[in-house]
């Protein structure tokens, strides 16, 4: 009954994150993410080694949701954001540096 294994380093568990958000900080951003679930949820904060580039920011208030999308399957990345406000939807199209909306049907 030999342990064949050693235990080198320990890792807290961040999973399943709920939400997150990005705070800037004076040092660097920092990640801070609603973990887990029920009685054992947290909010947990990541600070060194992450990497955070901003490629976009959009300004909308209200936003209750955002999801990537890719508009035609055969696409390579994702290029549309469905983002869903309280009693409505929007979807905005990326193509290069311009940005559309498509209209939704009611």
């Amino acid at each position: 009954d030999e342990l064949h294994l050693t235990v080198l380093e320990t890792y807290a568990n961040l999973g399943s994150i709920t939400d997150m958000c990005i705070v800037d900080s004076d040092k660097q951003p920092q990640l801070v993410t609603c973990s887990g679930c029920s009685k054992e949820g947290s909010l947990r904060i990541v600070r060194c080694g992450i990497g955070i580039q901003e490629l976009a920011s959009i300004d909308i208030p209200g936003i209750k949701g955002i999801w990537p999308i890719r508009i035609r399957s055969d696409d390579s990345l994702d290029n549309a954001l469905i983002i869903t406000f309280m009693g409505y939807t929007r979807i905005l199209f990326f193509d290069g540096e311009e940005v559309e909306e498509i209209e939704t049907k009611d």
